[in-house]
């Protein structure tokens, strides 16, 4: 599953046996917040048994406007109600100043790289529920 649309592209990946994959590059504004928001869905509406954690990986974000933010929270919501455990690839500032200025950033388990939010031995915690998420 792939979705291309000028600044964006959002393709998915369910093909790892505990996780899926949501790989996120270009510019998340109003405009392209709704490809990843249909992406997901997909995504959370193929899993299969064992699937118990879904990785977005916005790595290749440039933009991320307040659009953005909005569907990253509506991904965690819909990760929280399916019992998935949710981490975040965001090594750049373009993601994480917007989080850090709205404090959206301690809604999110963070990670470097896709590796080592993949790493099954991993032993980051998911953030305690908060109601600003």
């Amino acid at each position: 599953m792939e979705e291309l649309l000028g600044p964006i592209s959002v393709a998915a990946d369910v093909s790892r046996r505990h996780a899926l994959v949501l790989d996120v590059r270009g510019e998340i504004d109003i405009s392209t917040a709704g490809a990843v928001r249909r992406e997901w869905n997909e995504m959370i509406s193929a899993r299969q048994p064992g699937q118990d954690l879904a990785v977005i990986d916005l790595s290749g974000v440039d933009f991320f406007g307040s659009s953005g933010l909005a569907a990253l929270v509506e991904c965690r919501h819909a990760a929280d109600e399916r019992a998935l455990g949710l981490r975040v690839v965001a090594p750049r500032p373009a993601v994480m100043r917007p989080l850090e200025g709205t404090g959206l950033i301690d809604c999110f388990v963070w990670y470097p790289t896709l590796d080592a939010a993949l790493d099954e031995a991993s032993s980051k915690e998911a953030p305690p529920p908060s109601s600003a998420c």
